[in-house]
């Protein structure tokens, strides 16, 4: 007999906001809950595995047996697994959980975990995005950040970046969450930028998740130089890396002056996009499910 398994969920939903992915999308939409950990991670995931026919529970409060899967953000720090329960962390770009058994993380170079098993899944794409608008054209005009403020180089929110952008005929849009911005609508917006610093740092704990949004948008990418994307990179058409104001600049540059270069950008995008529809996510975790999780649960209660 398999064991059950459980996504714990903090907190009670409103009735029916995980009966199918439009109905999650409709409540986190009209929250403005855009890319938050709980959201992103347990109830895209819950949904999604549930609508492929795999068998798994939401759960409140926290079940006493089974495969327990949690967000970091939800998992006290001193929380042990009993012997009958094999605690999953939901890791994210979170400090590992010091009792957990399986860990899951969405960068493939996280080295954090050496004492347990971490597995990557790739993060889910921002849930209901709107690509660029056709009526758009070959306009390129409206560049963007799109991410939590302190995530943005110092560089880029200077008021020099401002002057050298408007100097060049572009604007620079920084969607930051405030003010019921929102992280979905990438219509108006013709590329993305998002650095988080240019001096040297790996950032072995963030994911590709902007540059996965803008494969799955239809804008071109212009991204600093993390092992995340660069884990994912197998063309120079995959996103444009910058390691300086001026790189950034002259990418832009590039970016203007090239249409026939940003719309093989977009359709390279449009075909690396394939690799994170929702059904090929939801692949992986089935497997890690039944090839790594239910095993692992057998062997720790065994003991």
């Amino acid at each position: 007999m398999l064991p059950k398994i459980y996504f714990f969920s903090p907190v009670r939903l409103p009735d029916g906001v995980t009966q199918n992915i439009n109905q999650l999308v409709l409540w986190q939409t009209s929250r403005k809950q855009r890319n938050i950990g709980f959201s992103h991670w347990i109830l895209q995931t819950f949904v999604y595995l549930r609508e492929h026919g795999f068998e798994c529970e939401l759960m409140e409060p926290f079940p006493e047996e089974g495969i327990v899967l949690a967000h970091r953000d939800t998992l006290p720090t001193m929380l042990k697994p009993g012997p009958k329960q094999l605690l999953v962390c939901l890791q994210a770009d979170r400090s590992p959980h010091p009792y957990a058994q399986l860990s899951i993380v969405h960068n493939p170079c996280d080295v954090r975990i050496n004492m347990k098993l971490a597995v990557y899944i790739p993060p889910w794409p921002q849930i209901g995005i709107i690509p660029r608008s056709k009526s758009r054209g070959d306009l390129f005009r409206t560049i963007a950040y799109i991410g939590w403020q302190h995530n943005l180089a110092a560089e880029l929110r200077s008021h020099s970046w401002q002057s050298a952008l408007n100097l060049r005929g572009l604007e620079f849009l920084q969607i930051t969450g405030n003010e019921g911005n929102d992280w979905r609508d990438y219509g108006q917006i013709d590329a993305i930028l998002a650095v988080r610093s240019f001096s040297q740092n790996d950032y072995y704990d963030k994911p590709a998740l902007k540059l996965f949004n803008a494969w799955h948008a239809g804008v071109p990418a212009i991204l600093g130089a993390e092992s995340a994307y660069q884990a994912e990179r197998r063309s120079e058409l995959d996103y444009i890396e910058v390691m300086s104001v001026d790189e950034t600049l002259s990418a832009l540059e590039l970016l203007a002056d090239n249409k026939h270069l940003r719309e093989k950008i977009v359709n390279n995008g449009w075909m690396r996009a394939k690799e994170t529809q929702p059904e090929v996510i939801t692949s992986r975790w089935v497997e890690f499910f039944t090839e790594i999780a239910i095993p692992a649960y057998y062997r720790f209660i065994s003991r």
